[in-house]
């Protein structure tokens, strides 16, 4: 299986997942919250996931546990990319993740760790800096 980059905009009860390969070519897909053990089976030990800190972040890196795939969290109060864009929609947001990570260019904050199991490429800060334990 080739490599694939794979953004995730996230939300309560679904995602919206973009699957970039390295020649570019996108393929979105709709996921329902509970589609997350079928998800994390189509992903292989080479493709790297990127998905924006939200409240259910922990639950989404958790359900990737031992997949083996690479794990990006973003902090969006640092990749203004996506809350700037004049096109704010699911796919969209899934896109501009994908590619960035493709790029490497996804903003690096190395405050907090969430254990998942999987490579985790991306550390963020989500708390006050006085509740924070560094890693």
């Amino acid at each position: 299986m080739k490599k694939r980059y794979v953004g995730v905009d996230l939300h309560r009860n679904c995602f919206t997942a973009c699957y970039r390969d390295e020649e570019g070519k996108n393929e979105i897909k709709r996921w329902p919250i509970g589609g997350l053990k079928v998800f994390r089976q189509g992903l292989g030990t080479d493709d790297e996931v990127a998905v924006e800190a939200t409240g259910n972040t922990r639950l989404f890196t958790e359900a990737l546990k031992n997949s083996g795939c690479g794990i990006t969290i973003v902090n969006p109060h640092q990749f203004e990319v996506i809350s700037r864009s004049v096109k704010k929609t699911d796919e969209e947001d899934a896109k501009v993740l994908a590619e960035f990570l493709a790029k490497g260019m996804l903003p690096k904050d190395k405050s907090l760790l969430f254990g998942c199991g999987g490579r985790v490429s991306l550390i963020v800060s989500i708390c006050p800096s006085n509740y924070r334990k560094e890693v």
